[in-house]
């Protein structure tokens, strides 16, 4: 089982609802009920949607983890509080490369090196054309995860400050080295080489992150930081369920 991303959720503690987080409000009557009952007590409206066979068949629990196939469809529950979520899904990447594509990885970024004490600008393009190619041989799959309105709210406005904070380290590397009357074309790559992979780093690991922290053996990806009541209904994992080898690498 990974245990590589074993960061749990963010702390939602300074929530000033009055509703307890382990109640649901019942949308047809009002009425408050304890627990996550699948249907309201007093009007029989249901409050979730109940795992299906489908599900089952999909999705497993091992330990804190909830583990799932590629492309698997989630119920209208949010895995964090497992409260309905009214349709509201939270599109999340994952990204993994395989082994081949790490050495790819390593031979091209060493490309600038032999352009560095030709011009400042020539190391700049081929570094961003290496990054960029690193970019497009990475894999990714894409999984549409149950999450309530608050949580949906608080990851907008945390992508909108990741990006702004790549916006900047950009224009830094940019600007900071004509300020510092940096003229050696080795001296500007250097900071090419500090600056650009940390935020680029930065946004994909907490951009696509912010409201679950996982691992992925394909086709399977671990996720940790679900309900326990959410994982609880789910069938144990069985260690005999192949996988290719394939590690997440961010």
């Amino acid at each position: 089982m990974p245990n590589d991303f074993d960061i749990l959720f963010e702390d939602d503690s300074d929530d000033d609802s009055s509703v307890s987080q382990n109640n649901v409000i019942c949308a047809m009557c009002g009425a408050e009920i304890l627990g996550n009952p699948d249907a309201c007590d007093s009007c029989g409206e249901p409050l979730r949607e109940i795992l299906s066979d489908y599900h089952k068949q999909c999705m497993w629990q091992c330990g804190q983890y909830l583990v799932v196939r590629f492309g698997t469809i989630f119920p209208d529950v949010c895995l964090k509080t497992n409260q309905p979520t009214n349709g509201d899904k939270h599109k999340q990447t994952f990204y993994w490369m395989s082994f081949p594509s790490v050495l790819m990885q390593i031979v091209i970024s060493l490309i600038p090196l032999m352009f560095c004490r030709i011009s400042q600008y020539l190391s700049f393009v081929v570094f961003l054309l290496a990054f960029f190619l690193v970019v497009y041989v990475q894999k990714s799959t894409e999984l549409k995860i149950g999450i309530s309105s608050k949580l949906f709210r608080e990851m907008k406005w945390k992508k909108w400050l990741c990006r702004l904070a790549v916006l900047i380290a950009f224009v830094v590397i940019i600007i900071v080295p004509s300020l510092m009357g940096i003229q050696d074309s080795f001296e500007l790559f250097l900071s090419l080489v500090l600056f650009v992979p940390l935020s680029t780093w930065a946004y994909l690991h907490f951009a696509s992150r912010f409201l679950l922290k996982q691992s992925l053996v394909e086709p399977y990806i671990w996720i940790k930081g679900v309900h326990p009541d959410f994982l609880a209904e789910l069938p144990a994992w069985s260690r005999n369920k192949s996988a290719s080898g394939r590690i997440k690498l961010r």
